[in-house]
Protein backbone atom coordinates (compact mmCIF):
# COMPACT_ATOMS: atom_id res chain seq x y z
CA UNK A 1 0.00 0.00 0.00
CA UNK A 2 1.08 3.73 -1.19
CA UNK A 3 1.35 6.71 1.52
CA UNK A 4 0.70 9.63 0.11
CA UNK A 5 3.17 12.70 0.85
CA UNK A 6 0.65 14.57 3.22
CA UNK A 7 0.52 11.16 5.68
CA UNK A 8 4.18 11.29 5.20
CA UNK A 9 4.30 15.07 6.46
CA UNK A 10 2.45 14.58 9.06
CA UNK A 11 4.35 11.37 10.30
CA UNK A 12 6.93 13.15 10.34
CA UNK A 13 5.73 16.77 12.27
CA UNK A 14 4.42 14.22 14.81
CA UNK A 15 8.32 12.48 15.02
CA UNK A 16 9.93 15.64 14.97
CA UNK A 17 7.50 17.09 17.65
CA UNK A 18 7.90 13.56 20.35
CA UNK A 19 11.87 13.63 19.72
CA UNK A 20 11.54 17.97 21.15
CA UNK A 21 9.35 16.64 23.88
CA UNK A 22 11.83 14.11 24.82
CA UNK A 23 14.69 16.71 24.37
CA UNK A 24 13.30 19.22 26.61
CA UNK A 25 12.25 16.22 29.12
CA UNK A 26 15.92 15.10 29.35
CA UNK A 27 17.77 18.53 30.22
CA UNK A 28 15.47 20.62 31.57
CA UNK A 29 16.58 21.28 35.42
CA UNK A 30 14.70 19.66 37.76
CA UNK A 31 12.82 21.87 40.08
CA UNK A 32 15.60 20.30 42.75
CA UNK A 33 18.20 22.32 40.80
CA UNK A 34 16.55 25.71 41.26
CA UNK A 35 18.75 27.61 44.16
CA UNK A 36 16.27 28.52 46.81
CA UNK A 37 15.82 32.38 47.04
CA UNK A 38 17.69 34.57 50.14
CA UNK A 39 14.93 36.21 51.51
CA UNK A 40 16.79 37.92 53.80
CA UNK A 41 17.26 40.17 50.51
CA UNK A 42 13.48 41.41 50.31
CA UNK A 43 13.45 44.11 52.94
CA UNK A 44 16.13 46.11 54.34
CA UNK A 45 15.77 48.70 56.88
CA UNK A 46 16.26 51.40 54.33
CA UNK A 47 13.34 50.25 52.37
CA UNK A 48 10.60 51.98 51.46
CA UNK A 49 7.74 51.11 53.67
CA UNK A 50 4.18 51.81 55.83
CA UNK A 51 5.18 49.85 58.44
CA UNK A 52 8.17 47.95 60.31
CA UNK A 53 10.35 45.50 59.87
CA UNK A 54 9.08 42.14 62.17
CA UNK A 55 5.85 42.81 61.28
CA UNK A 56 3.58 40.17 61.22
CA UNK A 57 2.80 39.86 57.72
CA UNK A 58 5.05 42.27 55.05
CA UNK A 59 3.79 42.60 51.55
CA UNK A 60 6.78 42.78 49.36
CA UNK A 61 6.12 44.52 46.11
CA UNK A 62 9.21 44.18 43.37
CA UNK A 63 8.03 47.19 40.51
CA UNK A 64 9.23 48.99 37.84
CA UNK A 65 7.66 53.28 37.61
CA UNK A 66 7.36 52.91 33.50
CA UNK A 67 5.69 49.74 33.70
CA UNK A 68 1.91 49.58 32.56
CA UNK A 69 0.96 46.64 33.93
CA UNK A 70 2.39 48.00 37.39
CA UNK A 71 0.52 51.71 36.86
CA UNK A 72 -2.51 49.45 35.87
CA UNK A 73 -2.06 47.72 39.27
CA UNK A 74 -1.33 50.08 42.08
CA UNK A 75 -4.62 51.70 42.32
CA UNK A 76 -6.09 48.61 42.76
CA UNK A 77 -3.37 47.51 45.22
CA UNK A 78 -3.21 50.55 47.26
CA UNK A 79 -7.64 49.77 47.81
CA UNK A 80 -6.70 46.63 48.76
CA UNK A 81 -4.37 47.45 51.46
CA UNK A 82 -6.51 50.91 52.78
CA UNK A 83 -7.71 48.68 55.41
CA UNK A 84 -4.54 47.70 56.87
CA UNK A 85 -1.88 50.32 56.77
CA UNK A 86 -3.30 51.47 60.26
CA UNK A 87 -2.72 47.69 61.71
CA UNK A 88 0.93 47.49 63.35
CA UNK A 89 0.81 43.79 62.82
CA UNK A 90 0.61 44.97 58.86
CA UNK A 91 4.42 46.42 56.51
CA UNK A 92 3.68 46.92 52.98
CA UNK A 93 7.23 47.32 51.11
CA UNK A 94 7.70 48.94 47.82
CA UNK A 95 11.27 47.79 46.03
CA UNK A 96 12.82 48.92 42.71
CA UNK A 97 13.20 46.88 39.46
CA UNK A 98 13.40 49.34 36.89
CA UNK A 99 13.91 47.06 33.88
CA UNK A 100 16.31 47.55 31.21
CA UNK A 101 13.79 48.25 27.95
CA UNK A 102 12.10 51.19 30.29
CA UNK A 103 14.57 54.21 29.45
CA UNK A 104 12.91 56.09 32.50
CA UNK A 105 12.50 53.52 35.19
CA UNK A 106 15.61 54.60 37.21
CA UNK A 107 15.03 58.31 36.80
CA UNK A 108 11.42 58.21 38.23
CA UNK A 109 12.44 55.72 40.87
CA UNK A 110 15.07 58.33 41.77
CA UNK A 111 12.52 60.97 41.71
CA UNK A 112 10.23 59.06 44.20
CA UNK A 113 13.21 58.55 46.86
CA UNK A 114 14.00 62.32 46.56
CA UNK A 115 10.55 63.01 46.95
CA UNK A 116 10.67 60.29 50.01
CA UNK A 117 13.87 62.48 51.40
CA UNK A 118 11.06 65.66 52.04
CA UNK A 119 8.40 62.81 53.58
CA UNK A 120 6.57 62.84 50.49
CA UNK A 121 7.90 59.05 48.98
CA UNK A 122 4.22 57.57 48.78
CA UNK A 123 2.67 61.00 47.36
CA UNK A 124 5.36 60.89 44.83
CA UNK A 125 4.46 57.24 44.18
CA UNK A 126 0.99 57.46 43.58
CA UNK A 127 1.81 60.78 40.97
CA UNK A 128 4.22 58.50 39.29
CA UNK A 129 2.32 56.08 38.68
CA UNK A 130 -0.87 57.88 37.80
CA UNK A 131 0.74 59.65 35.07
CA UNK A 132 2.68 57.26 33.59
CA UNK A 133 1.85 58.35 29.85
CA UNK A 134 3.22 61.93 30.60
CA UNK A 135 6.87 60.88 31.57
CA UNK A 136 7.43 57.61 30.26
CA UNK A 137 8.71 58.21 27.07
CA UNK A 138 9.73 62.23 27.69
CA UNK A 139 13.21 62.97 26.53
CA UNK A 140 13.32 65.76 29.82
CA UNK A 141 12.13 63.72 32.38
CA UNK A 142 13.46 65.59 34.92
CA UNK A 143 11.24 68.82 34.10
CA UNK A 144 7.82 66.76 34.89
CA UNK A 145 8.66 65.32 38.07
CA UNK A 146 10.36 68.89 39.23
CA UNK A 147 5.96 70.36 37.87
CA UNK A 148 4.99 66.88 39.94
CA UNK A 149 7.28 67.96 43.10
CA UNK A 150 5.87 71.31 42.95
CA UNK A 151 2.42 69.82 43.24
CA UNK A 152 3.43 68.20 46.04
CA UNK A 153 4.90 71.37 48.01
CA UNK A 154 8.43 70.11 47.92
CA UNK A 155 11.49 72.23 47.81
CA UNK A 156 11.84 71.82 43.74
CA UNK A 157 15.58 73.94 43.73
CA UNK A 158 16.54 70.77 46.19
CA UNK A 159 14.55 68.19 44.68
CA UNK A 160 16.00 68.66 41.39
CA UNK A 161 19.65 68.90 42.70
CA UNK A 162 19.35 65.59 44.00
CA UNK A 163 18.15 64.05 40.80
CA UNK A 164 20.61 66.14 39.06
CA UNK A 165 23.12 64.58 41.04
CA UNK A 166 21.92 60.99 41.12
CA UNK A 167 21.68 61.18 44.66
CA UNK A 168 19.44 57.99 44.96
CA UNK A 169 20.64 56.24 42.32
CA UNK A 170 22.80 53.79 44.42
CA UNK A 171 19.58 52.92 46.68
CA UNK A 172 17.72 52.14 43.22
CA UNK A 173 20.42 50.14 41.91
CA UNK A 174 20.54 48.26 45.47
CA UNK A 175 17.20 47.01 44.87
CA UNK A 176 17.74 45.83 41.50
CA UNK A 177 20.37 43.67 42.16
CA UNK A 178 18.40 42.54 44.79
CA UNK A 179 16.00 41.47 42.10
CA UNK A 180 18.37 40.02 40.33
CA UNK A 181 19.90 37.89 43.35
CA UNK A 182 16.11 36.92 44.33
CA UNK A 183 16.26 35.80 39.91
CA UNK A 184 13.53 37.86 39.31
CA UNK A 185 11.74 37.95 35.95
CA UNK A 186 8.62 40.09 35.62
CA UNK A 187 7.36 43.49 37.55
CA UNK A 188 5.42 43.35 39.48
CA UNK A 189 6.40 40.86 41.60
CA UNK A 190 4.83 40.02 45.28
CA UNK A 191 5.89 38.42 48.41
CA UNK A 192 3.65 37.44 51.59
CA UNK A 193 5.88 36.93 54.36
CA UNK A 194 8.37 35.71 51.89
CA UNK A 195 5.94 33.49 49.76
CA UNK A 196 6.08 35.09 45.99
CA UNK A 197 1.89 35.88 45.41
CA UNK A 198 0.57 34.51 42.07
CA UNK A 199 -3.07 34.90 42.78
CA UNK A 200 -3.35 38.51 43.39
CA UNK A 201 -7.07 38.26 43.16
CA UNK A 202 -6.86 36.42 46.23
CA UNK A 203 -4.45 39.33 47.94
CA UNK A 204 -6.93 40.55 50.75
CA UNK A 205 -8.48 36.99 51.80
CA UNK A 206 -4.60 36.12 51.70
CA UNK A 207 -3.52 38.48 53.86
CA UNK A 208 -6.83 38.33 56.63
CA UNK A 209 -5.42 35.07 56.90
CA UNK A 210 -1.89 35.71 57.61
CA UNK A 211 -3.08 37.92 60.39
CA UNK A 212 -5.39 35.75 61.89
CA UNK A 213 -2.41 33.09 62.68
Amino acid sequence: MKINNEVKMIVGIVVVCILLIGAFIKFAPSGDSTPARDLSLLVHEDSNMTGKIGAKVTLVEFADYQCPACASLDPVIKAALAPYLTNPDFNYVYRNFPLSQHGNAVISAEAANAAGAQGKFWEMHALLYKNQTQWAESTSPIDLFVGYARELSLDTVKFKADLDQHKFLAFVQADLKDAEDLVLTHTPTFFLNGIEITELAKLKEQIDSALAK
